[in-house]
């Protein structure tokens, strides 16, 4: 039987992606209403994660992810939900307009915290802003549509979920959480 652990999160596609990313446990959802904090990621994912546990009083992670411009000096960065909700997948294209540099980087901060301890594990993943390109429902969410990861001709929203679930910053979060759960 496999070991529960517990995901606050109201996002059913991240809940997807990790539920895919960590099959050896049954990663159980709780929907727990948590602020959007300001910081660095580390800081935000740590303190979402105690913030988590006081509300559920149970072992509990989070993700925050974020993705950080270039050109913009990081910007959005983890912001990038309330840019995306003011401008659309389009206009995260267009904030670089002008710019030579597209390139960014992906990044997930997976939080942990078990009332005693709380850990944070992060994962990177670079590529650039491009134009949208989305294959339809199943492939990809939020900013996917028009962030390309480096040695890949489309974006997290046009390549499949096995391909992006085995190269994502998620993924390389998730596999840190998980090297930490073997090791508890």
């Amino acid at each position: 039987m496999k070991e529960t652990i517990y995901f606050a999160t109201g996002n059913q596609d991240k809940l997807k992606e990790a539920r895919a990313i960590l099959k050896e446990f049954n990663v159980e959802q709780i929907k727990v209403d948590l602020p959007e904090l300001q910081g660095d990621p580390e800081e935000v994912a740590s303190q979402k994660a105690k913030i988590a546990f006081e509300r559920v009083q149970k072992p509990v992670f989070v993700d925050d992810t974020g993705l950080a411009f270039n050109a913009l000096g990081g910007m959005p960065g983890i912001y990038i939900k309330h840019f995306l909700k003011a401008l659309g997948q389009d206009g995260l294209f267009r904030l670089l307009h002008g710019f030579d540099d597209k390139t960014a980087k992906a990044f997930a901060s997976v939080g942990y915290c078990d009332g005693i301890n709380t850990e944070v594990f992060i994962g990177y993943c670079d590529g650039k802003i491009v134009e949208k390109q989305d294959a339809g429902e199943g492939f990809g969410f939020g900013w996917d549509p028009v962030f390309s990861p480096d040695g890949y001709e489309g974006t997290f929203g046009t390549i499949p979920a096995d391909i992006k679930n085995s190269i994502s910053h998620r993924k390389k979060a998730l596999d840190k959480f998980h090297e930490f759960l073997l090791g508890k």
